[in-house]
């Protein structure tokens, strides 16, 4: 398989090409790369753009000392029984790239949803996804209702690689 990764992120790149030989041949230097192309190997259905988002944020996930000590808590300390409930339906790598595109999808569609976020908290609210005993306080302050959704999809986005072995 040979798959052309356009350059979208990566600092050292200048928007050009950087060609993966799947079967051995060309890797590029750059880490971000060479997980966009090991996601698509994965699951042929994810596009070169989502590929580079995932390991984007994937790549800064890694560098947060954070993200870092919660995965390191979670395989640790018996949590890793924790997410690997969370993402107990998903056996294979493929299933694995899915829930992480998803993910990222729903990552994106928070952009979209607070640019309003009056809006946003009526959606939210009228679809349940809002706890009723917070329901008063993200009224009040929609910045954080923004912040805490953000918080889970990058939580389960976090948590799928992490049990997928991405992280």
């Amino acid at each position: 398989m040979h798959v052309v990764l356009l350059c979208y992120l990566s600092s050292t790149c200048q928007g050009g090409q950087t060609e993966v030989d799947m079967d051995g041949g060309t890797v590029p230097s750059s880490p971000r790369y060479v997980l966009a192309a090991k996601l698509m190997s994965d699951w042929e259905g994810l596009s070169e753009q989502d590929a580079v988002d995932i390991a984007a944020v994937l790549q800064r996930a890694k560098a947060d000392p954070e993200t870092t000590w919660l995965i390191k808590k979670m395989k640790e300390e018996g949590g890793s029984e924790v997410y690997r409930d969370f993402v107990s339906d998903i056996t294979s790598p493929q299933e694995t790239v899915q829930a992480l595109h998803v993910a990222l999808r729903e990552l994106k569609a928070i952009e979209v949803l607070f640019q309003d976020p009056e809006r946003a908290f009526q959606e939210l609210r009228k679809e349940g996804l809002i706890p009723p005993d917070k329901i008063k306080m993200y009224d009040k302050n929609k910045d954080l209702l923004e912040a805490d959704f953000r918080k889970q999809m990058y939580f389960m986005l976090v948590s799928y690689a992490a049990a997928g072995g991405y992280l």
